[in-house]
Parts: structure tokens; sequence; C-alpha cells
């Protein structure tokens, strides 16, 4: 089984707010993959970032606070995370269940696609 890695950047997940009609398409794309037969079936790994998200409460931070750059840095990690978590949820039916966050901790996709 092949498996893919796709970094999606957040700014596509929620431009403005959240792109509905852009994710319909996605999902549809990755699901016409992930449902064909054995042979031809891939596996994919959405790596996602924060977006507009991230720089909006960046932005926000600097101006009522005086944030460090490792501030921001969990602000942005907190909002690639939310991105993961919605994608999580609208692929539930193949994806993993639970966002991998830490990849020094193992982890293991087998089970989940091993079908």
């Amino acid at each position: 089984m092949e498996t893919i890695i796709i970094s999606l950047g957040g700014s596509l997940i929620v431009p403005d707010s959240i792109d509905i009609d852009f994710l319909k398409e996605f999902k549809a794309l990755i699901l016409s993959h992930v449902a064909k037969d054995n042979n031809q079936r891939k596996k994919f790994v959405i790596i996602t970032g924060g977006g507009e998200i991230n720089r909006r409460y960046n932005k926000v931070a600097k101006e009522l606070g005086s944030p460090t750059s490792e501030d921001l840095d969990w602000i942005g990690i907190a909002s690639l995370k939310l991105n993961a978590e919605l994608l999580r949820v609208i692929f539930a039916d193949v994806a993993h269940n639970k966002v991998i966050a830490n990849l020094g901790v193992p982890f293991s996709l087998l089970p989940r696609f091993n079908r």
C-alpha cells in the first residue's frame, strides 16, 4: 500500500472562515483513493498548518501583550492542532483515532489501516 504525505496549509482549511467547499472536495479526493481495491488503495498522512487562525492570534498577542517567540510558537501549535482535529473528525471513518501530536512517542498506523 502506497503512503502519501500531504502538507495541508491551514490557510486552505480556514482562509477567512472555514472553507467548507474546499474541505468537501478534499475529502472526496482522499476518499476516492482510500476506497479503491487493496491493490490500488493508498494511505495518507496529512500534516496541517495553523494558517490564518495562527496569524490572527499572533497579531492579537503582539498587540495586547509582549509574547516571546516561544509564546507565539505555542499559539501556532495550538492552531495547527485545531485544524488537525477538524480533519480527524471529517475523516473519522478512515482516520487514525487520535491526532499524532508528539512524534517522540511511538505510534502505529498499521492496526487502523490494515483492513
